[in-house]
């Protein structure tokens, strides 16, 4: 009776030992499986990489001929170098209406105005 228990231990072994060859060549498989999904992926990462490169190239091009190559610093400069204008001929506005106000009581050539 040992003999046989002997003999189920170590064919229970062997079934065992197969089965985990049998797991080991499966995770082998998914391994490779995974590196060759790294790749492919690494190469898609690659690919959109140069198409954003080009896009990027592409817009840049557009920005410069869009805004001849001005920055927008500059370009803000000039808005408000304009906008410095309206404010000086809204200052003069102001001041002739103001030297009106003084010389409401005289006539146009600053004597007084007879009633």
């Amino acid at each position: 009776m040992e003999r046989q228990d002997f003999i189920n231990t170590i064919n229970d072994l062997r079934s065992t030992i197969e089965s985990l060859r049998l797991t080991i060549a499966t995770l082998q498989r998914t391994i490779e499986s995974l590196h060759d999904g790294e790749k492919r992926y690494r190469e898609e990462i690659d690919e959109l990489r140069r198409h954003c490169e080009y896009l990027e190239s592409l817009n840049k091009r557009h920005c410069k001929n869009r805004f001849s190559g001005k920055t927008l610093s500059q370009k803000n400069r000039t808005e408000n170098k304009k906008k410095g204008r309206d404010e000086e001929k809204q200052n003069f506005v102001d001041s002739s209406s103001h030297d009106d106000t003084n010389a409401s009581g005289n006539g146009d050539d600053g004597t007084e105005a007879s009633s």
